[in-house]
C-alpha cells in the first residue's frame, strides 16, 4: 500500500494566462515563466477583451505536491465598444503517469492523466468541445450569455487541483502549465446557438487575418 503522506517531491508549475491582442492574427498562447508576461486574447470582428485572473498567484505554482488545490479564476472583461460572444481554451498537461488511488491507498497502473483538474461553472458557461492528444488535454467552452461592454464573463472555474500523482512520476525537472486563452466575437448573429457561434469565430478570424495580409 502506498502512504498518500509521501508530498515530498513538488511539480513545479506555471499558470499562463491572457490580456488584450491588438491584432486577431495571434494564434498561440505560450508558457510563461514570469508573472509579467502574458498570452493572448485572439479576436474577430471589432471587439477588445481583457482576461485576468484576480486570485492567482504564481508563487502557489512553485513546489506543487500531489491533490494541491490552487485559486484560479479566469475572467474575461469586455473592454470594448461592442457586444461580444466570449469563449475560453484550457489546456491542460498530459503524462504517462501513476497515481494513488483515493479509495484503497494502492499504486494504479501507469496510464495517460491530466496533471490538473478543475470544476467548470456549467451554469454560465458550456463546454463545446473535450479532447485528449499525447500532451495535453483541450478543452473549450462557451459563454452562455453576450457580454456587453464594460461587463465581464463570471469565473470559468475557481481552483486547480494537482492530481495525486505516484512520487517521481512527473518530471519534476519541468516546468508545467495551464494555457488559458480567450477567444471573442462581436454579437451580430442571428442565433445562440454556441457550436455555430464559434464557427463563425473561426470563419471570421480567418477574414481577419487575410485582410491583414493584404
Amino acid at each position: 500500500m502506498v502512504s498518500k503522506k509521501r508530498k515530498q517531491v513538488f511539480l513545479s508549475v506555471s499558470f499562463c494566462f491572457a490580456m488584450t491582442a491588438a491584432s486577431a492574427g495571434v494564434t498561440a498562447a505560450y508558457l510563461s515563466r514570469s508573472p509579467g508576461e502574458v498570452c493572448n486574447v485572439i479576436t474577430a470582428g471589432a471587439v477588445e477583451g481583457k482576461l485576468t485572473e484576480e486570485q492567482w498567484d504564481p508563487e502557489n505554482g512553485k513546489n506543487v505536491y500531489p491533490g494541491q488545490s490552487m485559486d484560479k479564476d479566469p475572467v474575461v472583461e469586455n473592454v470594448g465598444e461592442n457586444e461580444a460572444w466570449v469563449f475560453l481554451e484550457v489546456a491542460v498537461p498530459v503524462e504517462t503517469i501513476a497515481l494513488v488511488d483515493d479509495t484503497t491507498g494502492r499504486k494504479t497502473e501507469k496510464e495517460k492523466h491530466e496533471l490538473f483538474s478543475f470544476q467548470a461553472d456549467t451554469d454560465s458557461w458550456e463546454l463545446l468541445s473535450h479532447e485528449t492528444s499525447e500532451s495535453q488535454g483541450s478543452y473549450l467552452y462557451g459563454y452562455k450569455n453576450v457580454v456587453e461592454p464594460g461587463e465581464k464573463t463570471e469565473p470559468l472555474f475557481h481552483t486547480v487541483e494537482t492530481v495525486n500523482y505516484l512520487e517521481g512520476e512527473p518530471d519534476i525537472g519541468q516546468d508545467y502549465g495551464i494555457h488559458v486563452t480567450a477567444g471573442m466575437i462581436q454579437n451580430n448573429m442571428q442565433t445562440t446557438n454556441l457550436e455555430q457561434i464559434y464557427r463563425e469565430f473561426l470563419e471570421q478570424r480567418k477574414e481577419d487575418e487575410k485582410g491583414g495580409e493584404e
